[in-house]
C-alpha cells in the first residue's frame, strides 16, 4: 500500500506538464528581436523593383510583402510539429506510469491498458497533426488579419518621402498645410522670400549645380566612367514596408501561441480521454478477459501451491503433537486418580 501511494505521489501531473509546454510555445519568436535586421534596405528595394516587372515603376506589387516575410513564416512550421510530438510522448509517459501504478497486482492487464492507450494516442497524433498542418498553412501562407492594433498603425502607406507625421496629426486626422511655414510651398509668397534669405536655394544656384552636373556626365563618358543611378524607393516607404513585416509576423505569432495549443489540447488530450474510456469498457469488460489478465502469474502461483503444502504439512504437525500431548496428558490425570 505505501509503495502504491510512493508510485502516484511521484506519477507527473499531466495538465501541469501540458500547460508548461503550451507556455513555453514559439516564446522565444515572440520575443526575438527584429527578424528584418539582416535584411539591407538594398535588399528591400531590389526585391520592390524585380516584382514590378514591366509595369510603370513606383507602383509595387503586393508579392513584395509575402516574399520578404515567406522565409520567416516557414520557419514556424516545425514548432507546431513538435510541440505536437512533444505532449504525444507526455501522455505515452503518464500512461505507462499509471497503469504499472494502477495494474500493480496484475501486469498483463496493465500492459494491456498501456497498448490499447498508446494506439489511441498513435491514431489521435496523425488526426491531429493533419488538422495543425491546415490550421499552420492557412496562418502563414495566407496574408490576412482584422487586428485593428495592425489596421490602425499600417492600414495606411504614408507618402513616399514622408513621414507619418506630416502629414497627419496625433488624433490620425490629416492637417492642412501651415500658411506661415516658409518651406510651404503653396505659401507663394512665403516660398520667396525664404528663397531671398537663403541664396543657395535660388534659381540661379540651381542652375549653377545643373550646369556643373551635365559638365561632370559628359566628362564620366569621355572617360568612359560614367555610373548608372538605380531609381530606388524612398526610405520612408522601405521603412514602413519594415514595419509591417515586423508587426505582422509577431501578430501571427501571437495567434499561433493561441490557436496552436487549442487545437492539439481538443483534438489530442480530450478525445483521448473520452475515448480511452470508451476503448477500455470494450475491449476489457469481458469474462473471458478478465479471467484471463485478472489470474495470478505463474511464479505466484508456484508459491502459493509450495505455501499450501508447507501450511497442510504444518498442521499435521501440529495434530500428531496435539494428540500426544493429550494421551500424555490423560495419562498423569490417571495415576494422580489412583
Amino acid at each position: 500500500m505505501q509503495r502504491r501511494e510512493s508510485a502516484s505521489e511521484a506519477a507527473p501531473i499531466v495538465g501541469a506538464q501540458i500547460g508548461a509546454k503550451f507556455k513555453e510555445f514559439l516564446l522565444d519568436m515572440y520575443d526575438a528581436p527584429l527578424i528584418t535586421a539582416d535584411i539591407s534596405d538594398d535588399e528591400i528595394n531590389e526585391s520592390l523593383r524585380c516584382l514590378e516587372g514591366d509595369s510603370l515603376p513606383g507602383f509595387p506589387s503586393p508579392d513584395t510583402f509575402e516574399m520578404l516575410i515567406s522565409p520567416h513564416m516557414s520557419k514556424l512550421v516545425q514548432p507546431c510539429l513538435d510541440i505536437l510530438e512533444e505532449i504525444s510522448l507526455i501522455l505515452q509517459n503518464v500512461a505507462q506510469k499509471l497503469s504499472l501504478v494502477v495494474f500493480q497486482r496484475f501486469p498483463e492487464l496493465g500492459e494491456k491498458v498501456f497498448e490499447i492507450a498508446t494506439g489511441i494516442i498513435d491514431a489521435e497524433r496523425e488526426k491531429t497533426k493533419v488538422i495543425l498542418e491546415c490550421v499552420v498553412n492557412s496562418a502563414t501562407s495566407y496574408a490576412f488579419t482584422n487586428d485593428d492594433d495592425y489596421l490602425i498603425q499600417h492600414g495606411a502607406m504614408a507618402p513616399a518621402g514622408s513621414s507619418n507625421d506630416q502629414w497627419f496629426g496625433g488624433d490620425g486626422q490629416q492637417q492642412m498645410p501651415d500658411p506661415n511655414d516658409p518651406n510651404n510651398p503653396v505659401n507663394a509668397s512665403a516660398g520667396a522670400q525664404f528663397q531671398q534669405n537663403n541664396p543657395e536655394v535660388g534659381g540661379f544656384y540651381r542652375m549653377k549645380k545643373n550646369v556643373g552636373n551635365m559638365a561632370e556626365n559628359i566628362g564620366n563618358k569621355i572617360a568612359g566612367t560614367e555610373t548608372k543611378h538605380k531609381i530606388k524607393y524612398a526610405e520612408s516607404f522601405i521603412k514602413d514596408i519594415r514595419g509591417r513585416i515586423e508587426a505582422y509576423f509577431r501578430l501571427v505569432v501571437r495567434n499561433l501561441r493561441d490557436s496552436v495549443p487549442k487545437c492539439i489540447g481538443f483534438y489530442l488530450t480530450h478525445s483521448f480521454r473520452t475515448k480511452l474510456q470508451f476503448a477500455l469498457n470494450q475491449e476489457i469488460q469481458n469474462e473471458k478477459i478478465l479471467n484471463h489478465f485478472l489470474k495470478e502469474p505463474p511464479h505466484i502461483q508456484e508459491e502459493r501451491t509450495a505455501l499450501k503444502s508447507q501450511s497442510k504439512i504444518v498442521q499435521e504437525a501440529h495434530a500428531v503433537l496435539s494428540r500426544d500431548i493429550e494421551i500424555q496428558m490423560g495419562e498423569v490425570d490417571y495415576e494422580l486418580e489412583r
